[in-house]
Protein backbone atom coordinates (compact mmCIF):
# COMPACT_ATOMS: atom_id res chain seq x y z
CA UNK A 1 0.00 0.00 0.00
CA UNK A 2 1.23 3.64 -0.86
CA UNK A 3 -0.27 6.52 0.67
CA UNK A 4 1.65 9.91 -0.72
CA UNK A 5 0.06 13.48 -0.19
CA UNK A 6 1.13 16.25 -2.45
CA UNK A 7 0.47 20.50 -2.06
CA UNK A 8 0.35 20.78 -5.95
CA UNK A 9 -1.23 19.14 -9.59
CA UNK A 10 1.13 16.19 -10.89
CA UNK A 11 2.49 16.36 -14.32
CA UNK A 12 3.22 12.91 -14.00
CA UNK A 13 3.76 9.71 -11.39
CA UNK A 14 5.52 6.67 -11.59
CA UNK A 15 5.56 3.81 -9.01
CA UNK A 16 7.77 0.51 -9.66
CA UNK A 17 6.91 -2.20 -7.64
CA UNK A 18 9.38 -5.44 -7.78
CA UNK A 19 8.06 -8.28 -6.53
CA UNK A 20 10.52 -11.69 -6.34
CA UNK A 21 7.97 -14.76 -7.21
CA UNK A 22 9.52 -17.71 -5.84
CA UNK A 23 12.06 -16.62 -4.29
CA UNK A 24 13.61 -19.92 -3.53
CA UNK A 25 14.14 -20.67 -7.04
CA UNK A 26 16.29 -18.66 -8.70
CA UNK A 27 19.64 -18.07 -8.15
CA UNK A 28 20.57 -21.52 -7.93
CA UNK A 29 23.56 -23.60 -7.78
CA UNK A 30 24.33 -27.49 -8.88
CA UNK A 31 26.72 -30.21 -7.90
CA UNK A 32 29.63 -29.90 -9.67
CA UNK A 33 31.65 -26.67 -11.39
CA UNK A 34 29.21 -23.40 -11.35
CA UNK A 35 30.38 -19.84 -13.25
CA UNK A 36 28.35 -17.12 -11.69
CA UNK A 37 28.57 -13.81 -13.66
CA UNK A 38 28.27 -10.50 -11.95
CA UNK A 39 27.15 -7.81 -14.01
CA UNK A 40 25.49 -4.20 -13.31
CA UNK A 41 23.71 -2.06 -15.40
CA UNK A 42 26.09 0.87 -14.81
CA UNK A 43 29.18 0.01 -13.20
CA UNK A 44 30.09 3.93 -12.82
CA UNK A 45 27.47 4.46 -10.50
CA UNK A 46 29.03 2.39 -7.80
CA UNK A 47 31.67 4.89 -7.78
CA UNK A 48 33.61 4.23 -4.59
CA UNK A 49 31.56 1.71 -3.22
CA UNK A 50 31.70 -1.99 -3.45
CA UNK A 51 29.33 -4.87 -4.88
CA UNK A 52 29.89 -7.65 -2.54
CA UNK A 53 27.98 -10.88 -3.79
CA UNK A 54 27.30 -13.61 -1.20
CA UNK A 55 26.25 -17.46 -1.72
CA UNK A 56 25.06 -19.53 1.45
CA UNK A 57 24.40 -22.88 1.11
CA UNK A 58 24.45 -26.53 2.14
CA UNK A 59 26.06 -29.23 -0.06
CA UNK A 60 24.74 -32.76 -0.25
CA UNK A 61 24.43 -36.23 -1.83
CA UNK A 62 22.39 -38.77 -2.33
CA UNK A 63 22.46 -42.23 -0.80
CA UNK A 64 20.95 -44.45 -3.41
CA UNK A 65 21.02 -43.25 -7.55
CA UNK A 66 18.17 -41.65 -9.30
CA UNK A 67 17.79 -44.67 -11.58
CA UNK A 68 17.05 -46.67 -8.21
CA UNK A 69 14.42 -43.86 -7.20
CA UNK A 70 12.51 -44.00 -10.30
CA UNK A 71 12.66 -48.20 -9.98
CA UNK A 72 11.20 -47.49 -6.73
CA UNK A 73 8.76 -45.45 -7.80
CA UNK A 74 9.98 -42.82 -5.61
CA UNK A 75 9.50 -39.15 -6.02
CA UNK A 76 12.71 -37.73 -7.48
CA UNK A 77 11.67 -33.28 -6.66
CA UNK A 78 10.73 -34.92 -2.78
CA UNK A 79 15.00 -35.04 -2.42
CA UNK A 80 13.80 -38.65 -1.34
CA UNK A 81 17.87 -40.35 0.22
CA UNK A 82 19.38 -37.13 0.21
CA UNK A 83 21.62 -35.58 2.82
CA UNK A 84 22.56 -32.28 3.33
CA UNK A 85 25.87 -30.47 5.52
CA UNK A 86 24.47 -28.82 9.03
CA UNK A 87 26.98 -25.92 8.73
CA UNK A 88 26.49 -23.43 5.64
CA UNK A 89 29.25 -22.92 2.92
CA UNK A 90 29.58 -19.05 2.13
CA UNK A 91 31.37 -17.78 -1.18
CA UNK A 92 31.95 -13.95 -0.40
CA UNK A 93 33.02 -12.02 -3.30
CA UNK A 94 33.93 -8.22 -3.44
CA UNK A 95 34.00 -6.03 -6.61
CA UNK A 96 34.92 -2.71 -7.45
CA UNK A 97 33.46 -0.89 -10.44
CA UNK A 98 36.60 -1.45 -12.50
CA UNK A 99 36.27 -4.72 -11.71
CA UNK A 100 32.85 -5.28 -13.66
CA UNK A 101 31.50 -7.32 -15.92
CA UNK A 102 33.02 -10.11 -13.45
CA UNK A 103 33.06 -14.32 -13.07
CA UNK A 104 34.26 -16.53 -10.66
CA UNK A 105 33.57 -20.36 -9.88
CA UNK A 106 32.29 -22.41 -7.26
CA UNK A 107 32.41 -25.91 -7.21
CA UNK A 108 29.93 -28.34 -5.41
CA UNK A 109 31.65 -31.56 -4.51
CA UNK A 110 29.70 -34.64 -3.93
CA UNK A 111 31.07 -37.38 -1.49
CA UNK A 112 32.58 -40.24 -3.28
CA UNK A 113 30.52 -43.44 -3.63
CA UNK A 114 27.84 -40.79 -3.01
CA UNK A 115 25.63 -39.81 -6.03
CA UNK A 116 25.40 -35.76 -6.64
CA UNK A 117 21.96 -33.69 -5.29
CA UNK A 118 21.35 -29.94 -5.93
CA UNK A 119 22.74 -27.86 -2.75
CA UNK A 120 20.13 -26.60 -0.38
CA UNK A 121 20.37 -22.89 -0.78
CA UNK A 122 20.36 -20.88 2.47
CA UNK A 123 20.35 -17.00 0.46
CA UNK A 124 22.13 -14.84 -2.38
CA UNK A 125 22.66 -11.62 -1.28
CA UNK A 126 24.06 -8.56 -2.93
CA UNK A 127 25.20 -5.63 -1.25
CA UNK A 128 26.40 -2.39 -1.84
CA UNK A 129 28.60 -1.23 0.51
CA UNK A 130 29.98 2.07 0.93
CA UNK A 131 34.08 2.27 1.04
CA UNK A 132 34.59 2.02 5.00
CA UNK A 133 31.95 -0.39 5.47
CA UNK A 134 31.83 -4.01 5.78
CA UNK A 135 29.31 -6.06 4.69
CA UNK A 136 26.65 -7.80 6.18
CA UNK A 137 27.75 -10.89 8.80
CA UNK A 138 27.76 -13.98 7.45
CA UNK A 139 25.81 -17.04 8.98
CA UNK A 140 27.11 -18.68 12.22
CA UNK A 141 29.55 -21.99 11.42
CA UNK A 142 30.20 -20.47 8.29
CA UNK A 143 32.74 -22.86 6.28
CA UNK A 144 34.48 -21.95 2.99
CA UNK A 145 33.83 -24.35 -0.16
CA UNK A 146 36.40 -27.09 -0.46
CA UNK A 147 36.54 -30.00 -2.91
CA UNK A 148 38.67 -32.98 -1.07
CA UNK A 149 40.47 -36.16 -2.02
CA UNK A 150 37.34 -37.73 -1.31
CA UNK A 151 35.10 -35.69 -3.45
CA UNK A 152 33.81 -35.43 -6.91
CA UNK A 153 32.98 -32.65 -8.80
CA UNK A 154 29.45 -34.62 -10.45
CA UNK A 155 27.45 -32.98 -12.23
CA UNK A 156 23.28 -32.99 -12.73
CA UNK A 157 21.00 -31.28 -15.75
CA UNK A 158 19.37 -27.99 -15.19
CA UNK A 159 16.30 -28.66 -13.36
CA UNK A 160 14.54 -25.78 -15.27
CA UNK A 161 15.08 -27.74 -18.38
CA UNK A 162 14.84 -31.46 -17.64
CA UNK A 163 11.46 -32.55 -19.98
CA UNK A 164 11.72 -29.72 -22.25
CA UNK A 165 13.72 -31.08 -25.10
CA UNK A 166 13.11 -33.87 -27.18
CA UNK A 167 15.03 -36.14 -28.91
CA UNK A 168 17.93 -38.01 -27.38
CA UNK A 169 19.54 -37.00 -24.48
CA UNK A 170 22.97 -37.44 -22.66
CA UNK A 171 22.06 -37.20 -18.89
CA UNK A 172 23.81 -40.01 -16.66
CA UNK A 173 22.76 -41.20 -13.95
CA UNK A 174 25.69 -42.88 -11.57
Amino acid sequence: MVKVGFKSALKSLKLEVVVENNSGSLPYLSPGKNVVKVTVADPAALADNRLVVTFAYAPGFRTCSLEQLCKEGKRIAAQVNAEWATAPTVVQKTFAAKDLPAQFEIDVPTPKGKFPVYPKMIFVRREVVSPNAKPLPLPEGAQEPKVGPDDELKALPNPFLVGTRTGKQNIALE
